[in-house]
């Protein structure tokens, strides 16, 4: 009479889990929407200044790479002397907090220094974030950049 018993209640305990894997299967799906944040008004640009010559290595291919929201914004595989101004022209940023990903590297100079890039983020030329990024001595410079960008230009206008 046990074993006829237990029998009875494991096929009672599968036929609830099988019933509810059929109603869950039975719910309509939800239905994804994917909400784009709109994008700011003006034009934006990037300015990056090197304390160093960055220039591709053996390990590394390129000088200067920077990257926004997955996006290559700019790759150079030549040199980029120090203190020269690289510019960089964004279509559009989204209203939302924006990260770009820099990364350059200073080749194979034998001198273990710390190294910095300044990079500027620019709202119809006035500047609205800037942010210096330093090296350990002898490694490239690399970081993120975090930039709030409000939908009006005028929500910058009084930070100083």
């Amino acid at each position: 009479m046990r074993p006829l018993l237990a029998l009875l209640i494991a096929a009672l305990i599968v036929g609830v889990v099988q019933g509810y894997m059929w109603f869950q299967a039975s719910l309509p799906r939800p239905e994804l929407q994917r909400v784009e944040p709109a994008a700011a008004a003006g034009t934006f640009s990037l300015e990056i200044t090197l304390t160093f010559d960055a220039q591709p290595d053996a390990f590394e291919p390129t000088s200067l790479v920077v990257l926004h929201a997955g996006r290559e914004l700019l790759r150079r595989d030549d040199r980029v002397p120090a203190g020269e101004g690289v510019k960089i022209e964004i279509a559009e940023l989204p209203v939302a907090l924006n990260e770009f990903f820099v990364t350059a590297s200073a080749g194979d100079e034998a001198t273990p220094a710390a190294r910095a890039v300044r990079v500027r983020v620019l709202r119809d030329g006035a500047p609205i974030a800037e942010q210096t990024l330093w090296s350990e001595p002898g490694e490239p410079v690399s970081g993120k950049v975090l930039v709030d960008v409000p939908a009006d230009r005028r929500e910058h206008a009084h930070e100083h």
